[in-house]
């Protein structure tokens, strides 16, 4: 089976970008090759050499959105293990609402707020101990 090319991200004939949103109409030859042409320029050519076409949109971008877990913020602004701060610290990290710095400082970006959280090493049998302790302190 014959895979197809992906679309381009613009106009094969203006070289026009794509706008998200925005309609493409893509083609394939005889010989299975792919052109994608902005709708002004598909009717310019000569559609005699088309063997298939289509008529696309580009879809929109999602936006990520982040909702913040408030309850894991609270923990790791009062916790006083630096265990259990370090590891809070990695998951809001992950989470994308603490925003590593340096190697020890995090700032969580909507107040402005700098952390100063030291790297902990922690053994396999830690971390697993410490992810039970905060799954049960966050429900």
């Amino acid at each position: 089976m014959q895979s197809i090319a992906r679309r381009l991200s613009h106009c094969v004939l203006t070289g026009e970008q794509f706008e998200p949103g925005g309609d493409y109409v893509s083609s394939l030859d005889a010989e299975g090759n792919r052109k994608d042409y902005c709708p002004v320029c598909w009717q310019k050519i000569d559609k005699s050499l088309v063997e298939h076409f289509w008529r696309g949109k580009i879809p929109l971008k999602k936006e990520k959105l982040t909702h913040p877990d408030l309850k894991a913020l609270e923990l790791f602004r009062a916790a006083e293990d630096d265990k259990l701060r370090f590891v809070l610290a990695l998951y809001l990290h992950r989470k994308g609402q603490l925003i590593k710095r340096t190697k020890t400082l995090y700032e969580f970006p909507f107040s402005g707020e700098v952390f100063d959280v030291p790297f902990i090493r922690l053994t396999p049998q830690e971390g697993e101990t410490m992810a039970q302790v905060i799954h049960e302190l966050l429900r």
